[in-house]
């Protein structure tokens, strides 16, 4: 089902621990007995980009994902946490109070060491993200690359990729939904944004919008 697929995915949460399973460079994680930490700087939308189009906050998390690694023959303790924000605007649909009129936007560490990304969030491209993050759950099938287009976003213009799909909402019910995705750098962090919402709707001057609106750190 789509409401679990984006917001709460544990492939979003473990992409934390994929980025930090390399850190043979960091002098701390191999002669130190705190944990390598490493935290991503807040992101959300603006007051005014949600009054303007009617999204509104439905989550609000901070994921800290806890792992030890092994590092010449030491256990080493990683902590990474990330932080995710979830936007949704009530749109009827099919008869069901089924959400997926959504905008989800994810800041990751870059988890740098000695000068190097350990997150491979950096390398993929928006059809791999949105393999990932999407394209393997229960209730969707496999997105369709549609679009590029650019949008401005936190002081550039980013490459937006266009997906559709079709999303079973609810038992026997299922939509024909259009994704738009983005990922960048952005400061010390890698910036990934998904928004799902269903073909009927002209939500995209909405979607831009909400780009527009991000404010890292928050």
């Amino acid at each position: 089902m789509i409401r679990d697929s984006i917001p709460r995915s544990k492939t979003t949460i473990t992409i934390l621990l994929v980025c930090l399973l390399a850190t043979s460079g960091c002098l701390n994680v191999l002669t130190g007995e705190e944990p390598y930490s490493v935290e991503s700087e807040p992101i959300n939308v603006s007051d005014e980009a949600l009054s303007s189009t009617g999204y509104e906050m439905t989550h609000n998390e901070s994921p800290t994902f806890n792992s030890s690694v092994s590092i010449a023959d030491q256990e080493r303790s990683v902590e990474a946490t990330s932080h995710m924000r979830g936007y949704e605007r009530n749109t009827d649909l099919v008869a069901t109070e089924v959400a997926i009129t959504r905008f989800v936007a994810l800041s990751t560490p870059k988890a740098e060491i000695g000068g190097q990304s350990m997150n491979p969030i950096g390398e993929w491209s928006n059809r791999q993200l949105i393999e990932e993050l999407i394209g393997t759950y229960d209730g969707v099938d496999t997105p369709e690359f549609d679009s590029n287009r650019t949008a401005s976003v936190l002081g550039k213009k980013r490459t937006v990729s266009t997906y559709t799909a079709t999303v079973q909402v609810v038992e026997d019910v299922s939509v024909p939904v259009t994704i738009h995705v983005a990922s960048f750098a952005h400061g010390d962090d890698y910036i990934t944004v998904i928004a799902v919402h269903p073909d009927d709707l002209e939500e995209r001057q909405r979607i831009d919008r909400l780009f527009t609106g991000l404010e890292h750190p928050a």
